[in-house]
C-alpha cells in the first residue's frame, strides 16, 4: 500500500485510470471502512453509506438518538440526509439481500 500510495501522490490520474489499480483502491478503502463499522449492527448498510458519503458522516448518522440505544439498520437509513446517499443504499442493500436470498 506504501507504494500505491506514493504513486497516488505524484500521478492520481493516471493510477485511477488503470482498472486493476482502481480496484484495488476501491477494495483497500472498503476493508478500512469495514475495519470502522464491523462491531455495528447491519455492518454493510453503515459500509455502503461511509463508501459514498465518507466515513464521518456515516458516524454521524449512527450515533443513537438515545445513549445506550442499538439503532437499527432502517433507522440509520431514516437519518441519512444526503438523498443520493440514501437512493444508493437502498438501492445497493435491496439487490444485496435479493441476492443473498436466492442463493438459499
Amino acid at each position: 500500500m506504501r507504494e500505491l500510495e506514493r504513486q497516488m501522490a505524484s500521478d492520481p490520474q493516471t493510477l485511477l485510470r488503470d482498472p486493476e489499480r482502481n480496484i484495488q483502491i476501491g477494495c483497500w478503502y472498503l476493508e478500512k471502512i469495514h475495519e470502522q463499522f464491523q462491531d455495528s449492527p447491519e455492518a454493510e448498510i453503515r459500509m455502503l453509506a461511509a463508501y459514498n458519503a465518507g466515513p464521518s458522516r456515516a458516524v454521524e448518522w449512527s450515533r443513537p438518538d438515545q445513549p445506550g440505544n442499538t439503532q437499527t439498520g432502517a433507522e440509520f437509513i431514516n437519518r441519512i440526509d444526503i438523498p443520493s446517499t440514501r437512493a444508493y443504499v437502498t438501492s445497493i442493500i435491496q439487490r444485496y439481500r435479493q441476492l443473498k436470498n436466492s442463493r438459499k
